[in-house]
């Protein structure tokens, strides 16, 4: 965000970035799905040093095997594509006087996630697809992150995000786990 009086009181930056994600509980270790995440964020003061943001956000999630490809294990895979519209506040520190910005920015808060495409692979097993339909169409999430900006128009964010609710609420007996979602987002930011 950019503080002046000159400059409006809101800043809508471009985001694109990779999401590096996994399950809790499907016995696939790691941060191994990769994916990418892209949107639009827009920000607005709330009082000195602080903002409140919202974002329009797709993202790709899931989990798998493993993040390389060996032939000797079975690859299982699950895709996960959702909207999401994250809220949350955010705190900026060290003023560049020159350039009228702060460089570094730390954000917490919610995002609402709206699932448009799942699918799963098993290599052993085959498809999962009706298990992947009997996911959670829902997301509801909390995240925490920073940002370093190079410049007034360019910064980098790194955020958390995890899931609050389960990936999907099913008969135990079908599915003894209850899932949930999380991963970490590396992305380029451009102030508008």
């Amino acid at each position: 965000m950019i503080y002046t009086n000159v400059k409006s009181q809101f800043s809508l930056n471009g985001v694109v970035g990779v999401t590096a994600s996994q399950i809790r509980g499907d016995d696939l270790a790691g941060y191994d799905k990769l994916g990418i995440t892209g949107g639009l964020r827009l920000s607005t003061i709330l009082k000195n040093k602080a903002d409140i943001n919202i974002e329009l956000l797709y993202s790709q999630r899931g989990s798998q095997s493993e993040l390389s490809r060996n032939n000797a294990i079975p690859q299982v895979k699950v895709n996960l594509d959702y909207v999401e519209i994250p809220v949350y506040v955010s705190l900026v520190d060290w003023y560049i006087e020159e350039d009228d910005y702060y460089r570094v920015q730390v954000h917490g808060g919610f995002s609402y996630g709206r699932l448009i495409n799942s699918s799963s692979i098993d290599e052993v097993n085959g498809s999962l697809d009706l298990l992947a339909e009997a996911f959670n169409k829902s997301d509801f999430s909390y995240l925490f992150g920073a940002t370093y900006f190079i410049s007034p128009s360019l910064g980098i964010t790194a955020r958390y995000t995890r899931s609050i609710n389960n990936l999907y609420d099913m008969d135990p007996t079908l599915f003894a786990k209850n899932l949930k979602a999380f991963f970490l987002s590396f992305r380029l930011e451009y102030v508008f």
